[in-house]
């Protein structure tokens, strides 16, 4: 007997109505991961869209500013006052879980430290090493989302597979056995009927004689 031969039997039916309830709750709890994944999808490309933004106007405002400080300073100078300034940090990544989905969360600490004095007589200095510091944060912040999109759009086309393999395969082919087994059981049981009332005739026939 092939795997897909049915068996027209009571517990066959039994069998494929429980299936069937397993694959109607594992479709319930898939497209609701799907929902939520979704969601969340959108949540971040608004935010991407938001640094991506931020991103644009402090690289435009830094060049500007990185013109007014090569005026003030000569190359030697800029070198020695960014290697005094350079800044310290940590950066470790750690996991949230969304729907069984890790995704990644940058963990980043900075080590505060002073200014070297040149900041304190030059304005255009001090904004510029204020905003490239802000913009390394939103670039990490960036980073954090480009990531997460890619793990959730990664779970979003299994997931999605998935709830179209339950809903449009699995669950009407289950549905369409469990009709043919019915019909047929159905069929059985009319054609047993016929023959107990045949049998039964023949017995009364039998009786009179």
């Amino acid at each position: 007997m092939s795997r897909d031969e049915i068996q027209y039997t009571r517990m066959e039916l039994l069998r494929l109505k429980n299936r069937l309830n397993l694959a109607k709750k594992g479709y319930s709890l898939l497209k609701r991961k799907l929902d939520v994944l979704i969601s969340q999808l959108f949540e971040l490309m608004k935010r991407f869209k938001e640094k991506y933004a931020q991103i644009d106007e402090l690289v435009s405002l830094n060049r500007k500013l990185s013109r007014l400080v090569s005026e003030e300073f000569t190359y030697a100078e800029l070198d020695a006052i960014a290697n005094y300034n350079r800044l310290e940090y940590r950066l470790d990544i750690r996991y949230r879980n969304i729907m069984g989905v890790k995704i990644p969360k940058m963990i980043y600490e900075k080590k505060d430290k002073e200014f070297y004095y040149p900041f304190l007589r030059s304005i255009s200095l001090g904004e510029l090493s204020i905003k490239s510091r802000r913009l390394l944060d939103i670039i990490i912040d960036t980073a954090e989302i480009t990531a997460g999109l890619k793990y959730i759009l990664k779970e979003i086309k299994k997931t999605k597979i998935r709830v179209n393999s339950l809903q449009y395969v699995v669950i009407p082919k289950i549905e369409r056995d469990i009709e043919q087994i019915r019909q047929k059981l159905e069929e059985m049981e009319r054609e047993n009927f016929v023959k107990l009332k045949s049998v039964k005739k023949d017995e009364e026939r039998e009786n009179l004689c």
